[in-house]
């Protein structure tokens, strides 16, 4: 039976805190201390750290936490109509108190503001729209939508790369009374026929004659689905016309003057109403339609961006750079909402959203960070993979004077930030020994700010990651610049970000304390789970309203205390003395392994540590589950192609032999096969706590994975199932006589 492990961590009457006890042993404790203060029973809110062991002169003092009264229990715990609302979460006092908004108010709030709103290249130059007429081209897309047809409560499908038309189709299609509903640019017809049909999509935008096209396809099946409109240029424009859809522009034509019908469509718009669908990945099977609320964002965006310091920036200018996917909720929550909530808010004076080109992710992103050099990034882990290894093979040509001063600049920063990682003990940073002196540490960060300016980043004051683990390595190495890259971690579930390190309170591999408002809870289950470990669940006004049309899957996801399972696995730990517990992804229930032995093995931190002794693997599939012992798939890090690789080795992977420069060349190569065995090694004597975590076999694959390939997400989440069975024959080798009576696909 499970049993809710809870933690939190607020100042008391008494200085009372209780950590690793039953919920109902700190409820009584509570009681006892307190007749008049409501707390929450989990970690609620913590906002922050108490106290740094360690700090350098000049280094900001870690947010402290504020007791906040615990979330009202939800009067439903979830919806699966569109046409329901529902506020979950409000609070008494603290950040879940903040008045709801919806996306409607926001937009009038800035009606009349002139800072720039939205930027994009044209022709080699950059031009932009102020708020105020980003907001009236918002106002007539919506206008537009009506007309045409677009009825309350369904689906408008955007699909192409971001750009103005993007957020403006999206916006619009919100402030019509719809639901916006991305779909990725990578998917094929058969994908995208799924998103408009469950949406019930009656618009589409299209990025493109080829997207075009492969909206046409799946059209033909989809009944409900009124008018495709396409943008991109002249040729987008042709293709529109031959194909019966309507260009941008001719999109915009349909907006009449009257502003009634729309107004009729806001003034029925509540904060607890649907207006995003976020489309899951789909990892085990069929994606889910995440319905957002315009609370859900609002609240999330407004309670996540004061806490990591938005508004910074000098003069509260903001600029942030827009290349992810937008149909992920981490990308709406930061490209859509940031400015739309902050701005002319919290010191934030502008923010303005500057669009990469659409080969960003295949060399371009470089040049648009350096012209725009952004104030806050967000990177998944292959960006930042990408920024490292093209900074590596730079300093693996630097030579004589150049290269012993920059060596020497990178020792001290990574040291110091090795110094910074929370409970790590004191060391002499010096290059005498003793400690760093302060011409030390200023000639350190000149240099190493020449290396954040060669990315685009010496103007960012903050940076982060998320949407997949990333390796220890890279973010060490990071560190080694000068650069911290923060961890957060959340889901489309609720609304984005839900824990977040900061520049103050971090450590490599662990993804930081609760973002303000959000309470933490762990459910810990007797024979899945490892001691003092359960899955994680989260509650607040952050919680998705439900799944579209299917309450079995949303009443799986909300308990009735409107607790969101996130299906991962985690636990929390206090770093330093009168910290704040932070939060520790160790693996997912559904992916859990249970060896022919019965014991329950998480892939994930196998993986992890294996990846971080090895800089020349690009990724680590832990096998085991119904079988007799641990074996590990290895791809190694390959030039890209347009969509997948090609079998040449970079990077570190192209340094551990320089005779050998193909993966398939590496699979039987001693010194390749003698590298990664002694990682095995390693990690066998040093972290497995028992037989059934130690790994025995491994091999290398002929190809990095990608989406393409099938190996990936449009998220690149990694898809086990399908490398189980597409490497079927490599793991029959493997395994051999060891197969058990269940066997891979």
């Amino acid at each position: 039976m499970a049993a809710a492990d809870s933690y939190f961590m607020n100042r008391l009457p008494k200085r009372l805190t209780e950590l690793d006890i039953g919920a109902s042993g700190l409820v009584n404790r509570l009681r006892r201390a307190s007749t008049t203060t409501k707390v929450a029973v989990c970690v609620s809110v913590a906002g922050g750290v108490l106290l740094l062991r360690r700090r350098r002169k000049g280094k900001p003092p870690a947010p402290q936490p504020t007791s906040y009264y615990c979330h009202e229990p939800p009067v439903k715990s979830f919806v699966t109509g569109a046409d329901s609302a529902l506020v979950r979460g409000m609070s008494s006092s603290g950040p879940g108190a903040r008045d709801p908004e919806t996306v409607p108010e926001l937009l009038k709030r800035l009606e009349t503001n002139t800072t720039k709103a939205v930027a994009w290249e044209e022709n080699g130059a950059w031009r932009d729209l102020t708020w105020a007429d980003y907001v009236s081209l918002v106002r007539q897309a919506a206008r537009a939508m009506i007309a045409i047809g677009l009825e309350p409560r369904k689906g408008v499908g955007i699909i192409g790369f971001n750009s103005l038309e993007w957020v403006v189709a999206d916006l619009g299609c919100v402030l019509a009374g719809g639901l916006a509903a991305g779909i990725y640019a990578t998917n094929g017809a058969d994908a995208a026929r799924y998103v408009l049909d469950h949406s019930s999509a009656q618009l589409c935008f299209c990025d493109g004659a080829a997207q075009l096209e492969k909206i046409r396809k799946a059209a033909e099946t989809l009944p409900k689905l009124k008018k495709i409109i396409v943008w991109g240029g002249a040729d987008a424009d042709k293709a529109a016309r031959r194909s019966d859809a309507l260009t941008w522009r001719g999109f915009l034509n349909n907006a009449p003057e009257d502003p009634a019908p729309l107004l009729e469509r806001v003034d029925e718009a509540e904060p607890g109403h649907a207006c995003t669908l976020i489309y899951t990945s789909g990892t085990t099977g069929t994606p889910k339609a995440v319905m957002i609320s315009h609370d859900n964002v609002t609240w999330v965006v407004a309670s996540f961006a004061a806490f990591v310091g938005f508004g910074k920036a000098p003069g509260g200018r903001e600029r942030l750079v827009s290349y992810l996917p937008l149909s992920h909720i981490a990308a709406q929550a930061i490209d859509i909402y940031a400015g739309l909530v902050c701005t002319g808010r919290d010191g934030v004076q502008s923010s303005t959203l500057y669009f990469a080109r659409p080969d960003a992710l295949k060399g371009s992103l470089k040049d648009t960070l350096n012209a725009v050099r952004p104030t806050v990034f967000f990177g998944v882990p292959r960006v930042w993979e990408k920024f490292a290894e093209a900074l590596q093979a730079v300093g693996a040509k630097t030579t004589g004077a150049k290269k012993k001063i920059s060596t020497w600049a990178k020792r001290v920063a990574l040291r110091r930030y090795l110094a910074g990682v929370a409970g790590a003990e004191p060391e002499d940073l010096g290059l005498v020994g003793g400690a760093l002196s302060s011409v030390e540490e200023v000639f350190a960060d000149l240099i190493l700010k020449k290396v954040h300016a060669a990315i685009g980043l010496d103007k960012a004051h903050f940076v982060f990651t998320g949407a997949a683990p990333i390796a220890t390595s890279t973010l060490e190495y990071f560190g080694s610049l000068g650069l911290i890259v923060n961890e957060c971690f959340g889901m489309s579930e609720v609304s984005g970000p839900a824990t977040v390190t900061m520049d103050s309170y971090y450590k490599p591999g662990w993804c930081g304390v609760a973002s303000p408002g959000v309470e933490i809870r762990l459910e810990h289950v007797q024979g899945r789970d490892r001691d003092g470990e359960g899955e994680v669940c989260f509650r607040g006004r952050s919680v998705m309203l439900g799944y579209l049309r299917d309450a079995e899957k949303s009443l799986e996801a909300i308990d009735a205390d409107g607790w969101q399972h996130s299906g991962d696995v985690g636990r929390f730990e206090v770093l330093q003395d009168g910290a704040a517990p932070m939060l520790k992804i160790t693996g997912r229930i559904k992916e859990l392994l249970v060896t022919a032995g019965g014991e329950n093995v998480a892939p994930a931190p196998i993986e992890d540590d294996l990846k971080r002794r090895l800089p020349g693997v690009s990724t680590a599939v832990v096998i085991g589950d119904r079988l007799k012992f641990l074996s590990v798939l290895f791809t190694l890090k390959q030039r890209p192609n347009e969509d997948t690789f090609d079998d040449v080795l970079v990077g570190a992977a192209a340094a551990v032999n320089p005779e050998v420069t193909t993966a398939v060349a590496a699979a039987d190569d001693v010194v390749w096969r003698r590298t990664l065995q002694a990682a095995i090694d390693d990690y066998n004597k040093e972290k497995a706590t028992s037989s059934a975590q130690r790994v025995q076999k491994f091999a290398i694959l002929p190809l990095d994975f990608s989406q393409a390939t099938g190996e990936l997400t449009p998220t690149l989440k990694l898809k086990r199932a399908a490398v189980v069975k597409k490497y079927a024959d490599v793991l029959r080798r493997l395994y051999g006589d060891a197969q058990s009576a269940v066997w891979f696909p």
